[in-house]
């Protein structure tokens, strides 16, 4: 049985792999240093890295 996301109307085999694509693609983040919003914690990642020039990688 399928498990589709109310999102984007995706299908998965199971939870585990809707959880993973939600929040991977539909849960935003937020810049804590210039309040920007991102799809995404990898993006707010690689944006605080590259711009706020912060080392994420230790935490």
């Amino acid at each position: 049985m399928e498990i589709e996301c109310d999102e984007c109307k995706q299908k998965f085999q199971n939870k585990k792999l809707l959880g993973i694509h939600l929040k991977s693609n539909h849960i935003k983040a937020f810049c804590g240093a210039c309040k920007k919003e991102f799809k995404n914690k990898e993006l707010l990642k690689e944006h605080v890295q590259n711009y706020h020039l912060i080392d994420t990688d230790n935490t």
